[in-house]
C-alpha cells in the first residue's frame, strides 16, 4: 500500500472511531507513526500516542482495520432504512461493533471478540422480541429471555440454514474467548502485545458477526434503496467478498433433506 492511500485509510478510521476526540490528543501523532514507523520495541513505547499494540495494528493491519470500520458505517446506513424506530437493542449492537474495533486496537481481542456475540445476540434479540410479541415485557424486566441456541432457535427454524451458521458462529466466538489470554510485555497490562494470529482471527469473527447481522436485519425487513446506498453494497462486497443477491439468497434457504 503506497503512503497516501495508506494515509487516507489512517485518516477515515481516526475520523469514524473518534479516537482524537475520545482520548484529547492531536490525530496527527497517529500521522507521524505511519510516516516514520520506530523499528524497535524500546522505539515504540518512546512514542507519547496510544498503546503500542495500537501502533502496530495501523502499521500492520491498517487495510482490514479500515474495512471493518466501513462495515459498521454500512450497518448504521442499513438501519436507517429497515426501521422506522431504532429499538435499544439495536442500538446496543451498533456500539458492540465499535466497542469491539476500539478493543482491538488496544490487544484486548478475547474482550473484542466477547462484544461481536453480544452483537449478533442483540440483533437476534430484537428480532426474537418482535416475532413473539414480548417487547414491552423485556422493557419492564418482567420477561426471561432465552440465548445461545434457544435464542437462534426463536427466531430462526431449525430447517434454515442460517440457523447452523448462527450456531456454529457463535461456538467459535465462546470458544476463541475462553481459550485466548493476552500477551503482556513487563508484566505491564498497558503494554499488551500486538498479535498478529489474533487480530486475523478476531478480523474474520467482525466480517462473519456483520454478514450474519446483515442476513438478520434482511430476513424481516424491507430496504428503502436510493443510489447512495447501492453504492454502500458495493463496500459491503469489497468488505467481506459476499454480494447482496447472494446474501439475500441464502437469509431463508432451507437445509438439504437428503
Amino acid at each position: 500500500m503506497d503512503r497516501g492511500r495508506k494515509q487516507q485509510k489512517l485518516d477515515f478510521v481516526l475520523n469514524r472511531l473518534q479516537l482524537g476526540w475520545r482520548e484529547g490528543f492531536d490525530v496527527s501523532a497517529y500521522r507521524e507513526v505511519v510516516s516514520s514507523f520506530p523499528k524497535t520495541w524500546e522505539e515504540h513505547v518512546a512514542y507519547e500516542c496510544g498503546q503500542p499494540a495500537r501502533k502496530l495494528t495501523f502499521e500492520y493491519r491498517l487495510d482490514q482495520l479500515s474495512k471493518t470500520v466501513r462495515l459498521t458505517y454500512f450497518l448504521d446506513q442499513l438501519l436507517s432504512r429497515v426501521v422506522d424506530e431504532l429499538t435499544p437493542l439495536l442500538t446496543e449492537f451498533s456500539d458492540d461493533l465499535e466497542s469491539s474495533i476500539y478493543l482491538v486496537l488496544a490487544g484486548h481481542y478475547r474482550q473484542a471478540t466477547a462484544l461481536l456475540r453480544f452483537a449478533c445476540e442483540n440483533a437476534l434479540l430484537d428480532q426474537y422480541l418482535k416475532k413473539h410479541k414480548k417487547y414491552k415485557a423485556w422493557e419492564e424486566g418482567t420477561l426471561f429471555v432465552p440465548s445461545g441456541n434457544r435464542l437462534i432457535d426463536g427466531v430462526f427454524g431449525k430447517d434454515y440454514i442460517i440457523n447452523a451458521e448462527l450456531k456454529d458462529h457463535i461456538l467459535r466466538l465462546s470458544s476463541f474467548v475462553h481459550t485466548n489470554t493476552p500477551t503482556v510485555i513487563n508484566d505491564s497490562l498497558a503494554l499488551i502485545s500486538f498479535q498478529k494470529k489474533r487480530f486475523d482471527a478476531w478480523y474474520e469473527f467482525f466480517q462473519c458477526s456483520c454478514i450474519l447481522i446483515t442476513k438478520i436485519l434482511l430476513a424481516f425487513q424491507t430496504i428503502r434503496t436510493n443510489g447512495l446506498f447501492n453504492k454502500m453494497w458495493l463496500e459491503f462486497k469489497l468488505a467481506t467478498g459476499v454480494d447482496r443477491t447472494s446474501l439475500e439468497k441464502t437469509v431463508w434457504k432451507l437445509k438439504s433433506r437428503e
